[in-house]
This record gives C-alpha cells, structure tokens and sequence, in this order.
C-alpha cells in the first residue's frame, strides 16, 4: 500500500494561553492537506490571529504539536523556528506590513533574504520573476516599477503583499484578513488572482477571515468553533 504523504499542516492537542490572560485556545486536531485551499472563518475576537500566530511560530503552545511539512516545527528552538518558517511560509499579514519606504520589488524580494531555499528556487534574476508575480496579481508595469509602497493604494498593496508572500514558492501561503478593506467585487477579484497564483506556486493555502461570502473560492471552508475552544475565565 502506497504511504499518503504528511499533511502540510498538522496541530494536534494545542492549548495555550496568553500570559496573565483570561484567554485559552484549544485545538484537539486541524489538518491541512497539501495543496488544499482551506478558509477558517470566525468573529473578530474569536481566536483567529491567535491561532495563525501559532501557525506560523510566533508563539508556541504550552501543549500538544504542530507540524509543518511533517516537521515537528513548535517543538523547535526559536531560531531553527525562525529559519523554517522563512523557508516553508509565506505570510499575507493583515496589515500587509510593507516596508513603506521601498519599491514594490523590493518589498517582495524581502523574505529571500532570510531564506536561502526560496532564493534558490528563483534564480538570478529575482527582480524579474518579482514582477512576473505583481503582474499575474493584476498591477500595471508603473505601478510595479516607479512607486513606493507607502503611495499604492489599499488594494495596490495587497497584491504585493500577496507577491511577497509567493516568492519562491514557499509550501504553505498563511493569509490574515487579506480581503478586509475590500469591497465585494475587488474582493472576489482579488481571491481569484490569489488563488490562481498560489496554484502555480504549487502552495498549500490556509486563510482566516470573518466573511463567509469568500468561501466558494475554497476547497474547504471550516468555523473556527469546528476546530477550536475559546475559553475564557479568571486570568492566571
């Protein structure tokens, strides 16, 4: 019998809690298969950006695993953390959390500094192959080569910050939010764009949001309550 690989993403019984906070978070069991496009949806306040926060090891439970690519990532050191999840995600922040100051290559060359692997993968001309994902993404060629960020507009932004997050085809693309200063059709515009780069990219896709119009655009679509417990009580 043929071995099924291991999930792209895997959490097993995750609890945590942040210090001195009446906030826990619990997580029995949550797989992400590879190449799946999966959407959690929940309220704001419910637990999402906690648990991508754990996702992406910024912080690390105080029980249970996740698993990234079949490595055993929160149970890591910080830096050799810090170097995987270089490496193995890309991370579209809700923010974005574009260097303001800088072109809109420069932006999305950023993560390739840190991650030799994805350096690789993009070869030499890395600006060129920055600006074959902006253009994929829908931005025009002034748009990519003769602004800074801080002058795009909302949705000029997200595409590069989507870029960055795609630049050298890292396994698991994380998104925040991405979609939440949108209007419906730039939205579903955007989600479409997405989607079609982060298959070429060959990436596994895994997204929060509070909108549940989004969900056609997935695989899978889970409540964050399917997969979580949001506890609250008496702070420590």
């Amino acid at each position: 019998m043929d071995r099924q690989p291991e999930a792209a993403l895997a959490l097993e019984g995750i609890r945590f809690s942040w210090p001195g906070s009446a906030f826990a978070l619990e997580i029995d069991a949550l797989e992400v298969a590879r190449g799946e496009a999966v959407l959690i949806r929940g309220p704001s306040g419910s637990g999402k950006s906690t648990l991508l926060s754990l996702i992406c090891g910024i912080v690390t439970p105080a029980a249970g695993e996740i698993r990234v690519m079949g490595e055993a990532f929160s149970a890591l050191p910080s830096a050799r953390r810090d170097r995987v999840r270089a490496e193995r995600l890309g991370v579209i922040f809700q923010m974005f959390n574009l260097l303001p100051y800088a072109s809109p290559v420069d932006n999305v060359l950023l993560p390739l500094a840190f991650a030799p692997k994805r350096s690789a993968r993009v070869g030499r001309d890395q600006a060129g192959a920055a600006r074959q994902i902006l253009s994929g993404l829908g931005l025009s060629e002034d748009v990519i080569g003769a602004r800074r960020a801080d002058r795009l507009s909302v949705g000029q932004q997200q595409r590069v910050a989507v870029a960055r997050a795609l630049i050298g085809r890292p396994d698991i693309v994380v998104a925040d939010e991405p979609t939440s200063a949108l209007d419906a059709d730039a939205k579903d515009t955007f989600l479409a764009l997405m989607a079609e780069q982060v298959r070429a990219a060959g990436a596994t896709l895994l997204m929060v949001s509070h909108d549940e119009s989004l969900a056609h655009r997935f695989d899978r679509v889970l409540a964050l309550d399917e997969v979580a417990r949001l506890r609250r009580g008496a702070a420590a």
